[in-house]
């Protein structure tokens, strides 16, 4: 967690040669943030508060009561056909749900209730707060901060609330040593039931249009239509279910510099994280998930909650030298050498307790579970925990050399080592170059006098670098997990029995996927460094992908990791930056930007061609494919030539299919 308040400037590395000597973890680009620092002289104490309010700017459109309940007498009768039962048996829902066809029309005076304005339509505010106290001496600087935010959401029952503070400090302890200390803490709440494809606010915009025989703020579930096609009152869900998110984490580090000669620097960082994560989930009476959440429909009323927790420590420590070479006039030459290591370890742990008394409210399930009191013969579920942990240790050398500042060499080798792998593949290489030439401090350049012209140069990158970064800490190696059932014997008694299976197919021959990158740019620097524009083609090819692939279900398994085919992304960027207006009390600077990037897909495990994947967002079709020569993230399905309507079909029972 960041305040912005905290920012001095953000940069953006991308190319390989600037990425590469941050490993996997630069694998995608890299970020980065500097903060404000304190500064020499008298102590500078600065406060703002912000006050602000927010609503939803956009509602979908949905039907009158009228058209809504018409709607419906339409779908009667496509029952009614497509089951071939008499129109009397067909009706009766509708009719016991809307009335007599014939009293449709008392509809159209019905005034409509709009469920997006009752769920998302109220004004949010939200407030924020700042402050800063920084200065220093000689010696050394300091700052701290701390910003608190609370922020109302547009939608019932939601929010968040956060609390950021950050000391910075940097010591010169002597000519030769330097220590610099950073710290961080955020704490947060946030609370909302949250949206989603199978989540009960979908009912915003399915639920009938308008109000029932009884308060829609108390309760007006419609219970036959309720229990037909599992729709609830959404605001009574809104009101009924609560998620309630916590995180505290402590961000640390610690650099000591020191110069024992004059061309040679030793530099160790030493970071130190901690995360704790904590999520808490009710579900009321009114949430239609309660009734399949337990085990008997007469024990379908009553409310269930999910908690939910994990604890994360991360340790990284990184030792440089830095060496300037005695080099000829004009000439520079840089070596650096270094290794890290990074350790990730943690645990998580979750529960679904259920049978809790149907009056109980949510902060009384959370502080006391003792109060769900299952039916006889009835247990609750095994709680699920697990403990993970991975590292990472790395070595690499840098050779940075420069002529005249015009021809720039920059040579990279990197080697990791990751836990995640076997012994056999847990080690990979992965070197890079970059060369750069200056051409404006070339005669021939100068010689053009175009005083317009203050900078050209030209970039050119090659390099290899390597990803490890797949969920799950050893998936080379067959893990097992623990669970408990009643099922699936034949001779069983009901009673529930624990027991330890393989999580996963372990596959000993993963390796490092690699990504070989090529760029190309051009920097032009105009009217003095006012105008910068940057000129970038690149084409980037991963072989060895990391992914779970379908395996024979022989094997007992669904999928498998293993690093199978290969991707090429390649394209074209074009980013401008000028400096429109500048004095000593005032900067106006603009940016633009522009790209354009073509991914494909070279190859697939095992030949094959191609083969479809689900997304697992609200449905459980399978929406992708991934196939040869084509994007990844392509969509699968149906084109659509259009709908049809009712008058497009003659339902009469005479044209209807029958069989014996």
């Amino acid at each position: 967690m960041l305040s912005v308040n905290e920012i001095q400037n953000i940069d953006v590395l991308k190319d390989l040669a600037s990425t590469a000597i941050y490993g996997a973890r630069g694998a995608n680009g890299v970020f980065i943030i500097t903060t404000k620092s304190g500064k020499k002289g008298r102590v500078i104490v600065a406060a703002d508060a912000f006050v602000g309010a927010r609503q939803i700017s956009t509602q979908l459109p949905v039907m009158k009561p009228y058209d809504f309940v018409n709607y419906q007498y339409e779908l009667s009768h496509l029952h009614y056909n497509a089951f071939l039962v008499t129109d009397t048996v067909a009706l009766n829902g509708f009719k016991n749900n809307y009335g007599p066809t014939q009293d449709l029309d008392i509809y159209r005076s019905f005034p409509a209730v709009d469920w997006q304005d009752r769920i998302f339509g109220r004004s949010a505010m939200s407030n924020n707060q700042n402050i800063s106290v920084n200065g220093g001496s000689d010696q050394t600087l300091y700052s701290v901060s701390m910003n608190n935010t609370n922020e109302q959401g547009i939608m019932l029952n939601s929010g968040l609330k956060r609390t950021l503070a950050s000391l910075r400090l940097d010591s010169r302890i002597s000519p030769k040593l330097r220590v610099a200390l950073n710290a961080r803490y955020s704490r947060q709440r946030v609370e909302g039931v949250g949206t989603s494809s199978t989540g009960n606010l979908k009912y915003t915009l399915r639920y009938q249009p308008y109000q029932g025989i009884v308060s829609f703020e108390e309760y007006d579930p419609n219970a036959i239509f309720d229990n037909t096609i599992n729709l609830s009152n959404p605001l009574t869900a809104a009101l009924s279910d609560t998620r309630l998110a916590y995180s505290n984490n402590l961000i640390t580090s610690a650099q000591v510099t020191y110069n024992p000669f004059k061309r040679i620097t030793l530099r160790s960082t030493v970071g130190y994280n901690v995360s704790e994560n904590r999520n808490n989930s009710f579900s009321g009476v009114s949430n239609v998930s309660v009734s399949s959440a337990n085990s008997s429909s007469q024990y379908a009323s009553q409310p269930f909650i999910n908690l939910t927790s994990s604890n994360g420590i991360a340790i990284n420590n990184s030792n440089t030298i830095d060496f300037n070479a005695p080099m000829p006039k004009k000439n520079t030459l840089n070596i650096i050498l270094g290794q890290e290591i990074n350790q990730n370890d943690g645990r998580s742990f979750n529960q679904n307790i259920k049978y809790f008394p149907a009056a109980v409210t949510a902060e009384q399930a959370f502080a006391n579970v003792q109060q769900a009191n299952p039916p006889s013969g009835a247990i609750q579920p095994s709680p699920v925990s697990d403990v993970y942990g991975d590292r990472l240790y790395s070595f690499f050398g840098r050779i940075m050399y420069s002529y005249k500042s015009r021809y720039n060499l920059n040579i990279l080798a990197r080697r990791d080592g990751s836990s995640k792998f076997s012994d056999k593949n847990k080690w990979g290489t992965f070197p890079s170059a970059q060369f750069a030439w200056r051409m404006s401090e070339e005669k021939f350049i100068k010689n053009l006098d175009m005083k317009w012209l203050s900078g050209l140069k030209i970039r050119a990158s090659y390099g290899t670098a390597g990803n490890n970064r797949v969920s799950g800490d050893r998936i080379y190696q067959t893990t097992f997990t623990t669970s408990a059932t009643s099922a699936g014997y034949a001779a069983s008694d009901a009673s529930q029995t624990s027991g330890l299976y393989s999580a996963n197919l372990a596959n000993p021959e993963l390796k490092w996927e690699t990504t070989v990158s090529k760029d190309l740019g051009l920097d032009i620097d105009l009217f003095n460094g006012k105008v910068n524009i940057a000129i970038d083609g690149y084409i980037n090819r991963t072989r060895d992908l990391l992914l779970q692939t379908n395996v024979p279900q022989q094997t007992g398994y669904i999928t498998q990791f293993q690093n199978i085919g290969a991707t090429e992304n390649k394209g074209l960027e074009l980013q401008l930056n000028a400096t429109v207006m500048k004095s000593s009390d005032f900067q106006w600077t603009a940016s633009f930007n522009i790209s354009s990037n073509k991914n494909t897909i070279k190859a697939l495990q095992g030949g094959v061609d191609s083969y479809l994947v689900s997304s697992g967002w609200g449905q459980n079709g399978e929406d992708f494919m991934v196939q040869v020569g084509k994007p990844v993230g392509q969509y699968y399905g149906y084109l659509a030539d259009g709908f049809y309507t009712v008058d497009d079909f003659d339902l009469t029972r005479s044209n209807l299919a029958t069989s014996t």
